[in-house]
């Protein structure tokens, strides 16, 4: 029995990188918690600046993962993490340092190609796990990225108070940090398995249809999950005229999903990951639909833990139902071309989120939208679906 438990336990590698993980979203969102705000009100960028070097740190982040990802399985994850955490502190320090439209397009460029280094290197150390310990630990690396979001936000809410770019600059030094602690641990981590060539893995990702498929669909999630960083805090300043008040949707979001995942761990070990998903996506469509319905900010606080809920059961199950893709084998390629489902979501989202906001602010119609979008993707995950079970059932008979 003890040799049984202790084979259930996450190894050494894993609970090093969640722990890493904490500090990692913690600077992240001091940062993009205030990032719209900033750049909208602050700076007084226009909506299409404003979404432009949003879009482009996504974007890159997005779509280097292509390549980076694959690169991960072959050069040693370590080595991805600590050069991805110190090219984001760069791109940090530049958000706190300039103030020019082209300067902070290219510090998004700095701040989307260090998560496209790392992120997937992350996520494939954690797919690489066997089956039950690769649930288990998608679980904990949500709540530590949670817990690390609460903390950015509510350390992000504080120095906005004294300059509202003092948040750029902690998360740069604390990203700095991380690079530095990593570099400490890097032989404790493993490598993956892989094709022999790299064009081998682009076949592997681009012959798998149901994946593609999957990756299609969930841009609409992509779409309403970017909604947390603009929209929703958006409409929250919009009501309050507050700075300080925008944390407010970050810190409800990170607690809740923290604490709510200790209720839904077992939902994960039990229930497939696209049924997870799908249901997901329609429950934080039905939060953002709620947003309108009462003008109050503490209403959208609640509309806020709804979205999560959702969001919480969507974003490990998506980590898992790639891994399954895989299959254990050029993971890093699948979570990297998974990041073109981010892309194009997250790009229609920035760009939809500050138009919607600045055309539409205060009605009822950017919310509906939102609605609209959660209740199609969850249609398109009921269709996969089918099509997944007929084929298995058609596969079985013969």
């Amino acid at each position: 029995m003890p040799e049984e438990k202790n084979n259930m336990s996450l190894p050494g590698f894993a609970r090093k990188i969640i722990a890493a993980t904490v500090f990692i979203n913690m600077g992240r969102f001091s940062v993009f918690t205030f990032l719209a705000v900033y750049l909208t009100h602050t700076l007084q960028f226009p909506a299409w600046q404003s979404g432009t070097v949003l879009t482009v740190a996504l974007l890159i982040n997005q779509v280097v993962p292509l390549f980076s990802g694959m690169i991960g399985d072959r050069i040693g994850y370590s080595t991805m993490l600590v050069a991805g955490t110190f090219l984001a502190a760069l791109g940090y320090l530049g958000i706190y340092a300039l103030d020019s439209f082209g300067g902070l397009v290219l510090a998004a460029c700095f701040i989307g190609i260090g998560p496209a280094m790392y992120e997937p290197s992350i996520k494939s150390l954690f797919g690489n796990l066997p089956h039950v310990l690769r649930r288990r630990a998608f679980t904990y690396f949500n709540q530590a990225l949670n817990a690390g979001a609460v903390l950015g936000a509510v350390t992000g809410g504080i120095l906005v108070s004294f300059h509202t770019s003092y948040p750029m600059l902690f998360g740069a030094g604390l990203f700095l940090l991380v690079s530095l602690l990593l570099l400490t641990q890097a032989k404790s981590f493993p490598k993956g398995r892989h094709s022999a060539k790299m064009l081998d893995s682009y076949k592997k990702v681009l012959r798998n249809r149901p994946f593609l498929a999957f990756s299609g669909a969930m841009a609409m999630f992509w779409i309403m999950f970017t909604q947390l960083s603009v929209s929703l805090p958006l409409e929250v300043y919009r009501m309050s005229g507050n700075e300080r008040l925008v944390s407010s949707v970050v810190i409800f979001n990170g607690l809740y999903a923290v604490l709510f995942m200790f209720l839904l761990r077992g939902v994960f070990q039990r229930n497939p990951a696209a049924v997870i998903v799908k249901y997901g996506m329609l429950i934080i469509g039905l939060g953002l639909l709620a947003v309108p319905w009462v003008p109050s900010v503490l209403w959208v606080l609640l509309c806020v833990l709804v979205f999560t809920s959702g969001e919480t059961l969507v974003l490990p199950g998506v980590d898992i139902a790639i891994a399954e893709y895989s299959m254990n084998e050029d993971t890093g390629a699948f979570y990297g071309a998974f990041g073109l489902s981010y892309a194009v979501g997250g790009t229609i989202g920035n760009y939809l989120g500050t138009w919607l906001s600045g055309e539409y602010g205060g009605t009822v119609w950017p919310w509906v939208i939102y609605g609209m979008i959660g209740l199609c993707g969850f249609i398109c995950l009921q269709v996969l679906q089918a099509l997944d079970d007929k084929t298995a059932k058609t596969v079985h008979t013969a």
